[in-house]
């Protein structure tokens, strides 16, 4: 006869339904602390109210009407409190607003609080993002950031603190400004990354913050970041131009030399090593010709950069995302066969297996085809040397290109086009339906024409007329519209609660 041992501790079964049961909690954790706050940020701003209103009421008393409109600026109340302050002699109105409570209220003689502006006020809600003229614009993975009149705005996904508030927990369905207090000068280019990190460049530096694994952010470390730090440039030569955040690795352009650094696990940093880098590290350019003008960091593990209107890929080749005639992983910089394209390459994007270019104003993708990407009307397999996007409807040439996970967005005489997957309304023409050739995308809620596309995981967003637009995946508020539902056309960002 034999004995069983009595089996102590959990099964593998009981350890993995432990596991999903914190990782529920931890994320109901997050959103209750991201309301919480809001419901705090909300109570200062009623707090201050009836706290000014009451010194407006013994300033009434004491000269027998309300001040003009310049007392504002004797009104004490908190340090993250704007107000706003009109009189008429008997009667005031006196708004309150926050970025952190992401709306305003008011109160009136009588000191009955009500939400919103008062009438002729614009609160922070309209002061905000709504009146800014929008620049430049990137989606990531979960999280969009933007430029306007030379600041970051960003939104979605914030758990690893890519969105640069000074806070890690909660999303943000509209956008909150970056906390900018580490960066000088105007900023001048912004790059969301695929796994929760963002960089951008101000006044000639780089700056990163967000997921620092494998040390992604180029300071140094791999702790990761709430607000902007400094990207170590002590290697780098000259003032940097340009910057790419992809999925675990960065590039920057600083005068016409690539660096790079995060993981390298597929040589995508290009210098040749499989290690990963911390800070940032010159890309073997012994093989190129010219300096460089323009990089992508995928949105996996490789690289592409363009040089002297020549295209050049490195890092992880399995669906031939590096444009050479091969599959070989390539340790630095290959030339991409550029025998089926007419004229100079100007501009290169790189998705997770698939890359696309504009050369003299015709798109051209090779890589993965299996949802449509390339454009070509093809949807298996891949191609591992450049192929023509379906351009015929297109109404003129080229200006940008965009790859996002699996789809590709262009941008052409100010309209937007689009291909690829589509389940999510990402495609932007009205449905939930990939496309294997370019689509017009339903601008008909769009004011103005496009300046440029930005693809993202299952989005994409948009500038038209100095506004911003999303559509696509809702999730974690990556739209910026305060909805986290499916948008299968344009939707205003907008800073509205």
């Amino acid at each position: 006869m034999s004995i069983k041992n009595k089996q102590s501790g959990f099964t593998i079964v009981e350890l993995l339904i432990v596991i999903v049961v914190i990782a529920i909690l931890a994320t109901i954790t997050f959103v209750a602390y991201g309301g919480i706050q809001r419901s705090a940020a909300e109570a200062t701003l009623k707090s201050d109210l009836r706290g000014a209103s009451r010194q407006l009421d013994v300033a009434q008393i004491e000269q027998g009407s309300y001040p003009d409109d310049a007392y504002v600026n004797e009104i004490q109340a908190s340090d993250d409190t704007t107000l706003e302050y009109t009189s008429e002699g008997e009667t005031f109105c006196l708004t309150a607003s926050s970025e952190r409570a992401g709306t305003a209220f008011y109160v009136t003689e009588g000191n009955v609080i009500e939400e919103g502006p008062c009438d002729g006020h614009d609160g922070f809600v309209e002061s905000g993002v709504d009146t800014l003229e929008f620049e430049a614009i990137s989606a990531g993975n979960s999280h969009t950031c933007a430029i306007a009149d030379g600041k970051v705005y960003c939104w979605g996904g914030n758990y690893y603190g890519q969105n640069g508030n000074g806070s890690s927990f909660d999303q943000n369905n509209t956008p909150v400004s970056v906390d900018d207090t580490t960066m000088s000068g105007v900023v001048t280019s912004i790059s969301a990354g695929n796994n929760s990190h963002t960089c951008a460049i101000a006044d000639g530096k780089a700056y990163c913050w967000g997921n620092n694994g494998y040390g992604r952010l180029g300071n140094g470390s791999t702790v990761n970041r709430h607000t902007p730090v400094a990207v170590d440039t002590s290697l780098m030569s000259g003032t940097v131009t340009s910057i790419s955040a992809g999925d675990d690795h960065t590039c920057a352009i600083a005068d016409g030399q690539a660096y790079c650094w995060g993981r390298g696990s597929a040589s995508q940093l290009g210098n040749d090593s499989t290690d990963q880098q911390h800070t940032p590290v010159a890309v073997d350019t012994s093989l190129m010709s010219g300096t460089v003008t323009s990089i992508s960091a995928s949105k996996d593990r490789h690289t592409c950069a363009v040089a002297s209107g020549q295209a050049y890929c490195w890092g992880s080749n399995s669906t031939g995302q590096l444009g050479d005639g091969s599959t070989n992983l390539r340790s630095t910089p290959v030339l991409v066969d550029t025998s089926t394209m007419s004229g100079t390459v100007s501009y290169i994007a790189t998705g997770i297996a698939h890359t696309c270019a504009v050369a003299s104003g015709q798109a051209y993708c090779w890589g993965v085809a299996s949802s449509g990407q390339l454009g070509n009307g093809q949807t298996v397999g891949y191609r591992n040397t450049p192929v023509a996007a379906d351009t015929s409807n297109m109404s003129s040439t080229l200006s940008s290109i965009s790859t996002g996970n699996n789809h590709t967005c262009a941008v052409a005489s100010g309209q937007a086009y689009c291909w690829g997957r589509g389940s999510s309304g990402e495609l932007g023409d009205g449905s939930a339906t990939g496309n294997s050739n370019p689509l017009s995308v339903d601008t008909s809620l769009m004011s103005g024409t496009v300046k440029v596309a930005s693809a993202g995981n299952s989005y994409t967003c948009a500038i038209a007329d100095s506004k911003s637009y999303c559509w696509g995946d809702g999730e974690q508020g990556r739209l910026g519209n305060n909805l986290t539902t499916q948008q299968s056309a344009p939707v205003l960002v907008s800073p509205l609660p």
